[in-house]
């Protein structure tokens, strides 16, 4: 594990678009995988003013509530309005998770559509991953969770609103970057991950970005 620690969040940000910047650089074509919740927020403002050649980049969501994807707790509503909307990307790099009544079907479709755009090997090149307050990362709240072998996952959690749509612990760690980004807030859940056997300790070659 790697971490990086940084005075406030524009820092910390700053260097998250550093590292797309780089990645650029050393691809053609790039692959990035956001995930939901508050924090990437405002990541996606700064990156709207970012001067990347997103012609090059393809995005992906980490997890989704399974709701409308005009709804506010949609996690690609939110990357949409603060990102998306602001920028000149074309329509096929954007891979948002459909929204079906019955999360399986968003399920399938999605890994579906993975691969066919990764081929034989669904691996990233950046996931953008956070961390809730009880320790789970992207949508996998549980030991059950983190025990299923399917590249797209469907999971629930009596503490967390919607049914969700998660890339599987396996599609996570087979990225090639996995970049953890906490907020100070998040600081005493991380002290105390190493005992604590939460989802976030299950994710490999993991680098870590704090706001201390």
């Amino acid at each position: 594990m790697k971490i990086k620690n940084f005075k406030n969040v524009d820092a910390m940000f700053s260097q998250c678009v550093n590292v797309i910047r780089e990645t650029l650089n050393k691809n053609t074509i790039i692959s990035i995988g956001f995930s939901g919740g508050k924090t990437p927020i405002k990541l996606f403002k700064m990156l709207a003013l970012a001067p990347l050649h997103w012609e090059r980049i393809h995005i992906f969501l980490v997890d989704e509530r399974n709701v409308p994807l005009n709804h506010m707790d949609s996690n690609y509503y939110n990357l949409k309005i603060n990102l998306l909307d602001k920028i000149h990307i074309p329509k096929k790099n954007i891979h948002h998770i459909y929204y079906f009544e019955n999360p399986k079907d968003s399920q399938t479709l999605y890994e579906k559509n993975l691969k066919e755009f990764f081929k034989k090997n669904i691996s990233f090149d950046i996931i953008f991953l956070g961390m809730g307050s009880d320790g789970h990362t992207a949508s996998l709240f549980s030991k059950e969770d983190l025990n299923k072998k399917e590249v797209v996952v469907t999971t629930s959690s009596p503490n967390h609103s919607h049914n969700r749509i998660s890339l599987g612990i396996d599609t996570i760690n087979n990225s090639k970057r996995n970049i953890l980004l906490l907020t100070r807030d998040k600081i005493p859940t991380f002290e105390n991950i190493n005992s604590s056997n939460k989802p976030i300790t299950y994710v490999k070659h993991l680098e870590v970005f704090i706001e201390l």
